[in-house]
């Protein structure tokens, strides 16, 4: 795995909104950069999930952190320690990301020293005055970056830390404060992420993602691919048979569920065996439900 970049997805909305920010992570960089989960709640369906996806390769790993973002307002201080890239991205799971955004950002970044910190969304502050030139690769320069998504500078981080150990903290991101005084820019480039609404419920609100939480399924052109497969043939799945207790199941086929009033693909079943006993388990994962 290529570790020269991390990035870190913070998990605000259960299972369902997580599974789709990491699909969406694979599908738009080229499947060799390490990504961590940061969950913010401890559950046991979301802890289940990014155990699956940390021992499949698909994850580098996982922690939690139930109060929240702390002390460096965006919270990439409490995953600092999960990650090891030179570069380090926060996403969040009602983020999405275009293709090639992350290639994009990074040829900002090398090719201007002088950014210190890249945002990916607009900035909620107003652009500097006087319409100052933007650096090439169309990023532009602004007062303040958005802290939900950004990519940035693992030494400069590492010098972020040190401070954070030895100053008060203001209220404004005490990160951006000490890139502007390290005298470095802040920019954003736009047009490679976008705001979403997640079909997961609040992690406040709920203790289960129960089958009426997801999505209708909006007819059946394209259904299929709507659909992800958590499971493959043949992957041992972390799961505890009913039969013996062991904690090992291993995957032995994939059956699509339909929605009976429509005939449209809606979830999918998986046939396990226990690799101790040999049992059979059935495991049931309804992605969509019928709109009637």
């Amino acid at each position: 795995m290529n570790t020269s970049i991390s990035i870190v997805l913070f998990a605000n909305h259960g299972v369902l909104a997580v599974r789709d920010a990491v699909h969406n992570l694979e599908e738009t960089t080229d499947g060799s950069t390490q990504i961590v989960v940061m969950a913010r709640e401890i559950r046991e369906d979301v802890a289940t999930y990014l155990t699956r996806l940390c021992v499949r390769g698909r994850i580098a790993g996982f922690g939690f952190d139930p109060k929240g973002i702390a002390r460096s307002h965006c919270g990439m201080d409490g995953a600092f320690a999960l990650t090891e890239g030179r570069y380090l991205v926060r996403a969040q799971d009602d983020l999405r990301y275009e293709p090639g955004w992350l290639d994009k950002a990074l040829s900002v970044l090398k090719e201007h020293e002088d950014i210190g910190l890249l945002g990916l969304l607009p900035p909620r502050s107003p652009r500097r005055r006087g319409r100052p030139p933007k650096p090439r690769s169309d990023a532009e320069l602004c007062e303040r970056v958005d802290w939900r998504s950004y990519v940035t500078r693992r030494d400069l981080w590492l010098e972020h830390e040190r401070r954070l150990l030895t100053e008060e903290i203001g209220w404004d991101c005490p990160y951006q404060q000490v890139l502007k005084e390290m005298g470095l820019q802040l920019a954003w480039l736009p047009g490679r992420a976008s705001e979403v609404e997640v079909d997961g419920p609040s992690l406040e609100e709920t203790e289960g993602v129960p089958e009426g939480s997801a999505p209708v399924h909006g007819g059946p052109v394209g259904a299929m691919h709507r659909l992800q497969q958590i499971h493959r043939v043949g992957d041992d799945v972390l799961a505890t048979c009913l039969a013996c207790g062991n904690t090992e199941l291993e995957v032995l086929g994939v059956r699509v569920e339909f929605c009976e009033a429509h005939e449209v693909p809606v979830g999918l079943s998986y046939t396990m065996r226990c690799s101790a006993c040999g049992a059979r388990h059935e495991e049931e994962d309804l992605q969509f439900r019928c709109p009637t």
